[in-house]
């Protein structure tokens, strides 16, 4: 029990903390980008073509404190914030967090179906190779899978995009329409994830096969199959829970190059729009909520981990 509120405590402490450092990293780079801010802001809202843009560019820096100093516009959004007023975005004037939220929900829905994707070829394909460390198919698969890892994903989603919407026609290329559309984008994610969560299952489970402890279970007269499943694969499984969640926190802005790609309204997407028209609130609300979901996932694999293997000490925790 004072694990588990440990943890927790330090999770809270840890979210603020990135909350804060996020905010302030997204404000910076918003700034940093080389142009006039106010400038590329009125050309989103009204188009470069605009001949007095110049004139709306001003406008824009005074309705919207962009001419206050910088620290000055930092912690006036942070006294926001810290009344759960997370702003609007200077671009179309709606509410950031509603906005966020659903970009939040298409992520989630993609990082669900590739992870679960992933887990359906990781699985068994690491519990095999871990049984038979040394055999062909470790080779094969030991091949395959720096082949995929090496090769970045954005390449593998054009082969995918080529291959199953272009000649056999058989998916939708971009966008969100139906349930279908996601296939794609998860398939294209889960090749990298299933090539590296499998070699993590793969040695867990090869490493817990050669313990004392396996070999032990088996001179009591246990089944290789009863001695697997109930004292192999539990132990086995807190650094493949702990990879796993890696795998999903990162997909929380971390697959910007595939929803760019695919058109995928996520967060990921959302962030770099925001980046690319100077959306200042927009970009902070998204940075935050990255960060809080980054350390929710840290604390629920934790959490996971005292479950699986409570005798183990979490060097993670710190």
């Amino acid at each position: 029990m004072k694990k588990v509120v440990g943890i927790l405590g330090k999770s809270i402490l840890r979210g603020l903390g990135i909350a804060f450092c996020v905010s302030g990293l997204c404000f910076a780079v918003a700034h940093l980008i080389p142009g006039d801010v106010a400038l590329e802001i009125a050309m989103t809202r009204y188009g470069e073509s605009d001949v007095g843009i110049i004139d709306r560019a001003d406008r824009v820096r005074e309705e919207e404190g962009l001419s206050l100093p910088l620290a000055v516009q930092y912690l006036d959004w942070i006294g926001k914030v810290a009344r759960l007023d997370f702003g609007i975005s200077l671009i179309d004037k709606t509410p950031t967090l509603p906005v966020v939220l659903r970009a939040l929900k298409f992520s989630a829905l993609l990082g669900v179906v590739a992870l679960g994707f992933s887990l359906c070829v990781a699985l068994p394909v690491g519990i095999v190779v871990g049984l038979r460390p040394r055999g062909k198919f470790y080779l094969v698969t030991a091949m395959l899978s720096s082949l995929i890892v090496s090769i970045p994903s954005f390449v593998w989603g054009i082969s995918l995009i080529v291959l199953f919407a272009l000649k056999l026609k058989w998916l939708p290329v971009a966008g969100f329409l139906s349930p279908t559309y996601v296939i794609l984008p998860a398939a294209t994610i889960a090749l990298t994830l299933s090539a590296t969560s499998s070699r993590i299952i793969a040695v867990s489970l090869a490493e817990t096969i050669n313990s004392p402890y396996y070999a032990f279970a088996r001179h009591k007269g246990l089944s290789e199959l009863w001695t697997l499943f109930f004292h192999g694969l539990r132990n086995a499984s807190v650094p493949v829970v702990t990879c796993i969640g890696m795998q999903a926190a990162s997909l929380f802005g971390g697959t910007i190059a595939i929803e760019t790609l695919f058109n995928w309204p996520g967060v990921g997407l959302l962030f770099l729009n925001a980046v690319t028209s100077r959306d200042i609130p927009v970009l902070q609300t998204a940075g935050i909520a990255m960060g809080l979901i980054c350390v929710a996932v840290n604390t629920t694999v934790d959490l996971l981990c005292l479950v699986l293997k409570p005798t183990a000490r979490l060097e993670r925790l710190g």
